[in-house]
């Protein structure tokens, strides 16, 4: 049981870029050259860390595909970090 949990964890980022990629698709556009915005990068409150973070897997696949990647920070003086 943890074992499948595990892989089920694993694979939910790539299955997170594909549903972007076709909610995008829907409205005729490509995910490559997209602009997002990653939400609940830093998911422990009051820790601005994204160690063991989900959302780090999603901004790198969207990253690799092309995409433009912000996510908001509320440690950062502009309230918005690029991920790079």
């Amino acid at each position: 049981m943890v074992q499948l949990a595990r892989q089920i964890n694993t694979s939910m980022p790539l299955y997170v870029v594909r549903r972007a990629e076709q909610a995008l698709a829907r409205h005729d556009q490509l995910l490559r050259g997209a602009n997002v915005l990653l939400l609940g990068v830093t998911y422990k409150a009051d820790v601005a860390g994204t160690h063991e973070s989900p959302a780090v897997a999603v901004a790198r696949e969207l990253l690799r595909r092309g995409v433009y990647v912000a996510y908001p920070d509320p440690m950062s003086q502009s309230g918005v970090s690029m991920v790079l």
